[in-house]
Formats: structure tokens, C-alpha cells, sequence
């Protein structure tokens, strides 16, 4: 679900930091460093956003800066 949601950005711009990422990259990235349970509340993350029809980048934007940080 991560790889296909990511694959739809090609470069995620990283928040406070002058760093970009492209969504397939973050989605390896996110499933090796992240334990199972982190991933499972970021997939909730996104299927409720995409449920209320919001857009899902800041949500990878903030995962990406927590994890590089």
C-alpha cells in the first residue's frame, strides 16, 4: 500500500530542510527502518486521509523529516 501511494510522487520535499526524496525511495526506506506497528498507523494515516479526500504528501513529508532527523 506504501509503495503505491508513494509512486504517485515523484519527489517529496522535505519540510525545514533542504532535501527532497522520491516516493519509491521513502517507501523502502519507511518499511526497513519503521517496526510493524508504525507502519501500520502510518497505512491508517493515509486511508483516512484519503477518505476525507485530503491530500497525503504532508503526511509523508512529516515521516520523511522524522525520519532523517
Amino acid at each position: 500500500m506504501l509503495n503505491n501511494e508513494l509512486s504517485k510522487y515523484k519527489h517529496i520535499k522535505v519540510p525545514n530542510i533542504d532535501h527532497s526524496i522520491s516516493g519509491p525511495e521513502l517507501a523502502s526506506w519507511l518499511i526497513d527502518s519503521l517496526p510493524p506497528k508504525e507502519i501500520e498507523k502510518l497505512v491508517y494515516l493515509v486511508n483516512q486521509a484519503k477518505k476525507r479526500s485530503s491530500n497525503t504528501k504532508p503526511i509523508f513529508q512529516t515521516a520523511a523529516a522524522a525520519l532523517i532527523k
